[in-house]
């Protein structure tokens, strides 16, 4: 999987590259997280928002009705 892009006519940086263990590649294919790729770039640099775009996303894509998502307190 390549993890950041690279720009035409620049070289490859050869740490641009992540190698999954089989087990574990087939576990981040049954339990997908629905995020949308722009997003997570746009949120690169910044942890702390894309934790929570990724766990909101991935509240809300299992909600099977109206669900509240507490974001202070012990369960936030």
């Amino acid at each position: 999987m390549r993890l950041w892009f690279h720009e035409k006519g620049k070289s490859v940086n050869r740490n641009n590259v992540l190698t999954l263990s089989e087990p574990f590649w087939q576990e981040l294919k049954a339990h997908p997280i629905p995020v949308h790729c722009e997003v997570v770039r746009s949120l690169a640099n910044n942890p702390g928002c894309l934790d929570l775009y990724t766990r909101l996303s991935w509240r809300c894509f299992q909600a099977k009705g109206p669900e509240r998502v507490p974001l202070f307190g012990p369960l936030g």
